[in-house]
């Protein structure tokens, strides 16, 4: 599976691509999904939400750490996306050119995969931090005990300390028994 980092950036993309023809062209991409199109300044409006949207994405991609509450709030986003595309078609609104319906069926199926896959890379993320977060109280449950060691303590803290650090795994790779 991808990083969480390269699905936000996908997703980011889809976003600003998306969001760019609809505020240039909002009138001629609301008439290829129906002949019976969306307002244009609906379209225009909406554009501008997925351009902010794509922004705040890169944003978030960019920083060093993942807010979780934000990341869901990217796949709320585009389970809404999906749920709306759906309704609509359903409908028979603003969706009706079987270019169109196929078209939007399409962007919904991706953008239904970005959600999913956030969602998911956020979950893997949350049990490897988990496991470094135990790795850690290992690795000072180990130093606690050993106090003709104490050298090595510092060594350990800073290890625990560099959190997603390759520090942590070589650290309990030194404290493990020799076989």
């Amino acid at each position: 599976m991808p990083s969480l980092r390269a699905i936000l950036r996908a997703n980011a993309a889809s976003c600003l691509i998306f969001g760019t023809l609809f505020v240039l062209l909002p009138a001629k991409t609301a008439g290829f999904l129906s002949p019976s199109p969306a307002p244009s300044w609906l379209m225009h409006v909406l554009g501008l939400v997925l351009i902010a949207n794509g922004l705040h994405l890169l944003w978030a991609a960019s920083r060093k750490t993942f807010q979780p509450w934000e990341i869901l709030y990217f796949s709320a986003g585009d389970m809404a996306w999906v749920m709306i595309t759906l309704a609509l078609i359903g409908a028979g609104t603003w969706i009706t050119t079987p270019g169109g319906i196929t078209a939007a069926l399409g962007v919904a199926l991706m953008v239904g995969g970005f959600g999913l896959t956030q969602v998911s890379a956020l979950r893997t993320a949350a049990r490897a931090d988990t496991a470094l977060t135990q790795t850690s109280t290992t690795l000072q449950n180990d130093v606690a005990y050993e106090p003709d060691k104490v050298g090595e303590q510092k060594d350990v803290r800073d290890a625990i300390s560099a959190r997603g650090s390759p520090a942590i795994p070589e650290a309990a790779k030194e404290r493990e028994p020799n076989s």
